[in-house]
């Protein structure tokens, strides 16, 4: 074969785990070119960009379209409400489906105050709102698993993190939402439990994940 560039070699845009790459082991002994799987290298997650947004204006949700085929999807949440109080929580609908007894919920939630327990909406956290400090937004992460899937009811575990020093409140939560539907997922939104918009500076980032 003649000597090519790499730049004008045919471009791959769909490799397997079988497909192969040139290595070199030990570099700095005794190095030997070799050649590894895309699999062994481990290089065989895909990651598909979502959604990335970071808000200049207020805004009622934050909606995401799922798209590539994930194997899971993984949300972070920068975000502050216009409720008036000082946290508020988040919720997350599938599809359109805002009906929030067609989800189920377990929590446990500690700092200020502790508490667990089962509830009957869609709740993934606290976040700050309108009456905390100044520039105080709570953090939201989300990790929602085999959404593509037609068979199965659909899970996802999150973690959630929210201090303010206005009136010393201070929660960290973890738990999980079940959505009662075996619809593939095809859309998510993130709002507000009180439906209060989305405050300025508030950021979502979605990325999805897919083995190939």
């Amino acid at each position: 074969m003649a000597d090519e560039k790499i730049t004008a070699l045919a471009e791959n845009t769909a490799p397997e785990d079988t497909d192969l790459l040139v290595m070199v082991d030990d570099p700095g002994g005794a190095p030997a070119t070799q050649k590894i799987t895309f699999d062994n290298a481990g290089l065989g997650i895909k990651q598909i960009v979502l959604h990335n947004q970071l808000l200049a204006a207020p805004q009622a949700n934050f909606a995401i379209t799922v798209s590539g085929d994930p194997d899971w999807i993984e949300i972070l949440l920068v975000g502050r409400t216009a409720q008036a109080a000082a946290y508020e929580t988040c919720e997350m609908y599938f599809n359109g489906d805002t009906t929030r007894t067609n989800y189920r919920m377990t929590y446990y939630y500690f700092g200020s105050s502790a508490s667990s327990g089962a509830d009957n909406f869609p709740g993934v956290g606290y976040v700050a709102a309108n009456t905390a400090t100044a520039n105080h937004f709570g953090v939201v992460k989300i990790r929602v698993f085999d959404p593509t899937d037609a068979t199965r009811r659909k899970n996802a575990i999150y973690e959630s993190f929210v201090n303010d020093t206005a009136d010393g409140s201070a929660y960290s939560e973890i738990g999980g939402v079940l959505w009662e539907n075996t619809a593939a997922i095809t859309s998510i939104v993130l709002q507000s439990y009180n439906a209060a918009n989305w405050a300025s500076g508030s950021r979502c980032i979605a990325v999805g994940y897919k083995r190939i």
